[in-house]
Formats: structure tokens, sequence, C-alpha cells
């Protein structure tokens, strides 16, 4: 089995664990989870808001996006740096609700996830953190 199928794994069992919504719906929850295997602990950091969880997994390097409910349309779906050049560009379609992105070959730093959301786009800063 892939690491993604067992990140998706993961991901389902840390979203059940999240906080509930926020009470501004412009205003996101954020949870650092701490999920076992074995005798190792390892931080999740989901980002939660109204449409969408963000799920950043630092030991996997990678991150997931779940939309929240039936996604009727096709999506598309960004991870940019500040500057707004695109390091990877996904599409989301209809009847899908999770995609993920590796992150092993990006730097350390601040990025940010956006997705289509017709006719508007939906952004969310994200800070990936390196294992040591």
């Amino acid at each position: 089995m892939g690491k993604g199928f067992a990140f998706i794994g993961i991901l389902i069992f840390a979203i059940a664990l999240q906080p509930s919504h926020a009470e501004n719906k412009n205003e996101s929850n954020n949870a650092i989870l701490m999920l076992q295997v074995r005798d190792t602990l390892f931080p999740i950091k989901v980002i939660s808001t109204d449409k969408m969880n963000i799920m950043l997994d630092f030991q996997k390097e990678l991150i997931a996006l779940q939309w929240k409910g039936l996604n009727r349309d096709d999506r598309t779906v960004q991870l940019t740096d500040s500057t707004g050049k695109i390091y990877e560009e996904k599409q989301m379609f209809a009847g899908s609700t999770i995609i993920y992105f590796e992150t092993q070959t990006l730097y350390e730093g601040n990025y940010i996830i956006k997705v289509s959301d017709q006719p508007e786009w939906i952004y969310k800063n994200i800070k990936i953190i390196k294992p040591e």
C-alpha cells in the first residue's frame, strides 16, 4: 500500500478528532493532533474552514485537502508560494473530495493553497515544516 493511501486513512482519523467549527464562518479552526504510531508521536496540523479541511503531515511531507460535503463542481487546487509562483496544480473533479500534495521537494516556509470555488477562489495560508 502506498503512503498516499495510508495518509488518507490518517486524514479521516484526524478530521474526526478536530474541534468544532468556528462561530464566525470567516474564521478557521486550527488544531495540532498527535498521531501515535507504535511508540512514536507525529504532529499533524489540521486547518478547517466551512468548506474544506487541510491536513499537514510534517513527517510524511504530505498535504491533504478534503472538500466538505458533496463536491458538485470540478475544482482547480494550486500550491503556491507567497509571490504567486505555482509549485503544483491539481484538478479535483466533481464527485471527488480528497487530493494530496507531496512536499519533499519544497523548502520549509510559507505557502498558499488556492481552491477554485466559482466564481471566486478560496485562499488558505499554510506553513511547511521539514522533519528533523
